[in-house]
């Protein structure tokens, strides 16, 4: 009779990928979080590409073998030690490329450089932190400002505040608010599209469901970052102080950020719902990419 755990030993050794990567992954983890003062968007945004990456090797590493020669090993192996060691207690700019560095020397090991190709999803996830969070640069040239305003007037009138719109600030009786581009609904967006890129590279998505997935996100992280910036102008025509700390960034700022998402996940559903294909393809090729005051 055979033994079963000789005949599951073939299987193990081929996870090799996986749990190579889950203790890369759990050191860049680790790591990340330390920089959650500097930025809570950076290890919130590395977990959840790495979270990604090891789901779909669990679901697809019983078919990796080392197929590398004994060069790409060996420089693959000291860019995976590089990228370890990369992150300092201090924030920089450069540590948005550590996890792709780390995916990319883990698949050259593996593969050699067509890894690379084979494995061009995982390495998706692993550049997400190179979008999120958005670099202040691209922040200041891309961020609605001007629309976030107009539709934050919008919502006073409507709730009988007099709120008037002067470009990217808001002008009432207690004062003015300028809405800066930290304030301008695109950080809540990127956030969400992290989440819709996720679902996509996950599961089988079709097109129509992509784009859903993405105008939902745009939709729904723009309209709550409007009405959030509504009520701290509201709290501020008021004079109410407190409220207005509350809503621009203390628990109030979290309670919308927790909403936008749950919003979102229910639009989500809809969507890939209403438009599911009417016959899935297979998993495995499926889910691959072919991405005076102030508020």
């Amino acid at each position: 009779m055979t033994d079963p755990l000789h005949e599951s030993a073939p299987a193990a050794r081929e996870r090799w990928l996986f749990w190579a990567a889950v203790v890369v992954a759990t050191i860049q983890m680790a790591l990340a979080v330390r920089l959650a003062g500097a930025t809570a968007d950076y290890p919130m945004t590395v977990t959840a590409a790495w979270a990604g990456v090891l789901f779909r090797l669990w679901e697809n590493s019983p078919s990796t073998r080392l197929k590398a020669n004994g060069r790409s090993r060996a420089i693959g192996s000291f860019v995976v030690v590089v990228a370890l060691f990369a992150l300092v207690p201090t924030y920089r700019a450069v540590d948005r490329l550590v996890p792709l560095l780390a995916g990319l020397g883990l698949f050259l090991v593996a593969s050699g450089p067509r890894g690379w190709l084979h494995r061009r999803a995982e390495l998706m996830l692993l550049a997400l932190p190179v979008i999120n969070p958005i670099p202040g640069a691209i922040l200041d040239a891309i961020g609605p400002t001007r629309m976030t305003t107009w539709c934050a007037m919008m919502i006073d009138r409507a709730l009988g505040h007099p709120v008037t719109a002067d470009g990217s600030v808001l002008r009432m009786p207690g004062g003015i608010l300028e809405v800066i581009s930290g304030c301008s609904g695109a950080t809540s967006i990127s956030r969400l599209c992290v989440l819709a890129i996720l679902i996509i590279a996950l599961f089988p998505t079709s097109a129509r469901q992509r784009v859903s997935l993405f105008a939902s996100a745009f939709l729904v992280g723009f309209v709550a970052n409007a009405a959030r910036v509504a009520l701290i102008a509201a709290a501020m025509s008021r004079g109410e102080e407190a409220r207005y700390d509350f809503w621009h960034d203390g628990t109030g700022a979290t309670i919308f950020s927790i909403v936008s998402t749950a919003v979102a996940l229910g639009a989500w559903w809809v969507a890939l719902a209403l438009f599911a294909p009417s016959a899935l393809v297979s998993k495995g090729s499926s889910s691959s990419f072919e991405p005076a005051g102030h508020c």
